[in-house]
């Protein structure tokens, strides 16, 4: 990437992100703890909450499938029916799937040995729209889901709600989440 290529539009933290991405081709990336969202290669971009984080800092977008799985050793899984998510969990990793809750459960199929944690109690902002498939009862949009858990964990949540078009209505409905209570 030369300097002609590089985006300009991007916030000052993403576009330190992104220049710590350049490497060299095949170098492993090391995760470092960093929150995993496995995306759904089929998941439109333009419905997608995560897609515009996918080069903020604390976040490693990686998609399905996937060449070669990351190491989740010591990561839970974030998932709608699961044990409540606690500050406990802080020391672990947070792996999220992001994808319509019609393949959310085949994304996860290969994860089953990884524990799951949920969050409760939090109301969605996101228009759902499905007509042939129900979600589930508490679903959140991905952003909304990675916002809440990152909130929880006591993590840093600079800039998650940045280009969520509905982040103030999802605010309005969980003020428990408000970044300055």
């Amino acid at each position: 990437m030369n300097d002609a290529d590089f985006p300009t539009n991007l916030p000052p933290v993403h576009q330190k992100a992104l220049l710590g991405q350049m490497g060299f081709p095949g170098q492993p990336i090391d995760l470092d703890r960093k929150t995993l969202i496995l995306r759904d290669r089929r998941e439109r971009k333009s419905r997608c909450t995560i897609w515009p984080l996918r080069h903020h800092p604390a976040l490693r977008v990686i998609h399905h499938p996937w060449k070669q799985p990351p190491d989740l050793t010591d990561y839970f899984l974030l998932w709608h029916d699961a044990p409540e998510l606690s500050v406990e969990d802080s020391k672990k990793g947070l792996l999220l799937v992001d994808g319509s809750w019609r393949w959310a459960e085949k994304l996860s199929l290969p994860l089953s040995d990884i524990p799951k944690r949920s969050i409760q109690g939090i109301r969605t902002a996101y228009p759902r729209s499905s007509k042939l498939f129900e979600d589930p009862d508490g679903g959140l949009a991905t952003v909304e889901a990675l916002y809440a858990a990152h909130r929880i964990l006591g993590k840093d949540i600079h800039g998650l709600l940045d280009y969520y078009h509905w982040a103030e209505q999802f605010l309005l409905l969980n003020p428990h989440l408000h970044p300055n209570p």
